[in-house]
């Protein structure tokens, strides 16, 4: 019996310490900036052919759409709003608390805005969509169950004007950390099953095991973003290309997790996606992966690069005054 409830307490201690672990607020607050940008980006570039993508006289009608769903779940707000200006307004809100969301201001609530603007918009017109929008309404939910606002955020500096308060420096910096922390594992395991599952699809693929994989993208209109024809006479560059993503993609899942690997897992994924953002043109895809590996990264080194982030300020704003002063004395 008390074996059992010795294995019954490790067992409980190491579900404790693999879940609930006191986790700071920046990483999750750095992510939440990375993906508000994204969205910003992707769904400020639509703000032009909102009627062509969303209204029912465009590419895609809602009877179409619900034959696109194959009788799965795929309500969308923007079947309640018609053309015109009820659609502007609906994606000027939408935009707006996009905004609110990258700046951290009333996070609470513009959390849960945008993931239901974007899934709307990606139920709406399932033919624009790719996979940038799954991994972003993935990351977009986990984000709407964690406590946001903490840092790097307008709400933090308004909750730090609270003079005497309870929701004072203890409430911003420790309410909710051990939910952090567990927010935090789900981003991680959510993010190596993404990229563990990316590279078992391409094992299935003929092209890649041939080594020609990336050939085929490159010279593809839709994603050629470079002249192919250095890399037709160096084909080996190419063969190098698809070994490297099908098997990194793979091996990412289990390295990324040691602490001793970590570091080369973290530096493939920048090598990887970066390529695919300066060869392929899949900036918005490369952009949100590269921040969803911050979730990774050492905390002592985000804050690293935010100490040297404001020194760089300091330093530049201590420049401008001391030209605006020399051309005052002159």
């Amino acid at each position: 019996m008390r074996l059992a409830l010795a294995a019954g307490r490790l067992v409980v201690s190491g579900w404790c310490r693999l879940w609930f672990r006191e986790t700071p607020a920046l990483p999750l607050e750095i992510v939440r900036i990375g993906l508000g940008l994204a969205l910003l980006a992707g769904y400020g570039f639509t703000s032009g052919h909102l009627a062509a993508l969303y209204a029912d006289a465009g590419w895609v009608s809602r009877e179409s759409v619900t034959s696109l769903a194959d009788n799965r779940w795929g309500w969308s707000l923007l079947f309640l709003v018609p053309a015109g200006r009820p659609l502007l307004l609906f994606h000027a809100v939408f935009l707006a608390a996009c905004a609110a969301f990258t700046l951290g201001w009333r996070t609470s609530w513009a959390k849960w805005a945008v993931l239901a603007g974007h899934l709307s918009y990606a139920h709406r017109s399932p033919v624009v969509q790719y996979g940038v929008d799954s991994v972003l309404a993935g990351f977009l939910f986990v984000l709407c169950l964690a406590p946001l606002g903490r840092a790097a955020s307008l709400d933090r500096r308004r909750l730090a004007r609270l003079p005497g308060s309870a929701r004072g420096a203890a409430a911003l910096d420790q309410d909710g950390s051990r939910w952090r922390g567990a927010c935090v594992r789900l981003l991680q395991i959510q993010l190596a099953a993404i990229m563990f599952f990316a590279g078992v699809e391409k094992v299935h693929g003929d092209s890649w095991w041939q080594g020609y994989a990336v050939w085929v993208a490159l010279t593809n209109h839709e994603f050629a973003n470079v002249p192919v024809g250095w890399l037709a006479r160096n084909f080996w560059i190419v063969n190098l290309l698809t070994y490297f993503t099908m098997f990194f993609e793979v091996a990412y899942a289990f390295l990324v997790w040691g602490r001793q690997s970590r570091p080369f897992a973290l530096l493939g994924a920048v090598v990887l996606h970066g390529g695919m953002a300066g060869m392929m043109g899949l900036y918005l895809f490369s952009f949100v992966m590269l921040v969803a590996q911050l979730v990774f990264v050492p905390v002592a080194w985000l804050h690293g690069a935010m100490r040297a982030w404001r020194a760089l300020r300091a330093r530049s704003r201590d420049a401008l005054a001391g030209g605006r002063r020399a051309q005052a004395g002159r």
